[in-house]
């Protein structure tokens, strides 16, 4: 997307974060983790935080490397998921 001056352009591309994420999460899902761990992130539709939390069911089968990503997302520099 271009904007005037390029104020809007993302300055990185989301390739770099994907591959270090892919490397050390690889597909293990939140659940697996070994302690309780609660990851914030920002809900940018609905303005408001939100928390993954590993020990609900609802959060259990979501990618660690899909919570780091969506912890990370900074919408000046990267597209949000």
């Amino acid at each position: 997307m271009l904007s005037v001056d390029g104020l809007s352009n993302k300055k990185y591309t989301e390739k770099g974060i994907t591959s270090i994420l892919d490397k050390y999460f690889g597909h293990e899902p939140l659940g697996a983790a070994l302690k309780h761990v609660l990851i914030t992130s920002y809900d940018i539709q609905n303005r408001e935080p939100f928390f993954f939390k590993s020990w609900r069911d609802n959060f259990q089968s979501v990618e660690m490397r899909q919570v780091a990503r969506a912890t990370s997302a900074a919408p000046p520099i990267l597209n949000p998921l």
